[in-house]
């Protein structure tokens, strides 16, 4: 039995998603995320598409679905699913990360179970 996919959804191999990573092959400019407010929590994007970036988010409200964004293989395979809480971005880039500078961080309390000597087991 052969299962064919929908014409709007195309698997992507693992050598596409290394090259992106090596910044050998552009990244599409299309994302995919879970609005939280409109997700009812019901798992069906998680049974439907068996995507493992599509993570569990506990709210106020009770257990929702995101989109681990890191982990995410832009396969899209995630729209598979009747969902009306997906939102599809396009056109945009992820934001970069902010570096932050190490002489701002607070320094760390030593450890008080650091004291030379000599260390007896029983």
């Amino acid at each position: 039995m052969v299962s064919r996919l929908s014409s709007t959804t195309r698997r992507v191999p693992p050598s596409f998603r290394r090259r992106r990573r090596r910044n050998q092959e552009q990244d599409p400019a299309r994302w995919v995320t879970i609005n939280p407010l409109v997700c009812e929590g019901c798992g069906d994007c998680n049974a439907v598409s068996n995507c493992l970036s599509v993570v569990q988010l506990e709210t106020e409200f009770g257990r929702k679905r995101a989109i681990n964004q890191s982990a995410c293989n832009k396969d899209f395979s995630c729209l598979e699913g009747f969902c009306p809480s997906f939102v599809v971005l396009e056109g945009v880039t992820r934001k970069a990360s902010e570096l932050v500078d190490s002489s701002q961080l607070p320094d760390l309390p030593g450890n008080p179970r650091s004291r030379k000597g000599r260390l007896t087991t029983c």
